[in-house]
């Protein structure tokens, strides 16, 4: 499923308190690229994650090839939306945490990326997002997910970034609701093949932020989605038609 994901340039990412919003980007450098693990080490699995979105057009702000990075999405071209990822080292993983250009908001859990020798994950990057994770079926602390959103620049957002993984934590040995497994990441709700029920998803939209690892929430923006199935439920009837 991963490796469809860079022929896949329409994503639909819907907000269950009723924003609504897609991913519709194309063009540029699109990176489909694996990390071969020969050390096996945290600092080699973060080179390779960084240089493959510095192919993809992002910029390294600080940090180069350290145990703390800091790289910049390019601006989009109707919204002029932005986010900022920050690569940092756990004991056991590398942690990915999104975070807005002004730094006043950022995720506080992040996603967890488990290296190890011969473990090769998969780097797949537009100028606006970035998926990496493990080929086959998912394991527990293989899969990080991010970007800003296509918005059309007369809705007034000037702010919507969204990232997502399967862990939630540097030792989870779960393997959490994620877009591997199920299209929609709602919380409680076992989906595919994962073992756990706790998505760990970090959104921010104008100013408010969601982050369902760390119970944070400033504004009920709600759950991520590549396809909103029904047109009912979910405590709502009928469900907000969402823009995809």
């Amino acid at each position: 499923m991963l490796k469809r994901l860079s022929q896949i340039w329409l994503l639909g990412l819907a907000f269950l308190a009723g924003g609504q919003a897609v991913i519709q980007y194309a063009g540029g450098t699109n990176v489909n690229a694996q990390c071969t693990a020969t050390a096996g080490t945290k600092q080699e699995l973060s080179d390779c994650i960084e240089d493959n979105l510095n192919a993809a057009g992002w910029t390294t702000i600080s940090g180069h090839h350290t145990s703390t990075v800091l790289v910049e999405s390019l601006i989009t071209p109707t919204a002029s939306l932005q986010m900022r990822l920050q690569l940092t080292q756990g004991t056991n993983c590398v942690i990915l945490k999104g975070r807005n250009v002004g730094n006043t908001k950022a995720a506080t859990t992040g996603q967890f990326l488990l290296p190890a020798v011969s473990k090769v994950f998969r780097v797949i990057a537009n100028k606006y997002q970035y998926f990496v994770s493990t080929d086959g079926s998912p394991v527990a602390r293989s899969f990080a997910a991010g970007g800003v959103l296509y918005v059309p620049s007369f809705t007034g957002i000037t702010e919507a970034i969204w990232t997502t993984g399967n862990a939630t934590s540097d030792t989870d040995t779960n393997i959490n609701p994620n877009w591997k497994v199920c299209l929609s990441l709602i919380v409680s709700t076992q989906c595919g093949n994962a073992t756990n029920n706790s998505p760990s998803t970090w959104v921010t939209v104008n100013g408010t932020q969601w982050d369902q690892a760390n119970t944070t929430n400033t504004g009920s923006i709600g759950f991520l989605s590549l396809i909103i199935p029904v047109s009912t439920g979910f405590g709502l009837s009928p469900l907000p038609t969402f823009y995809r």
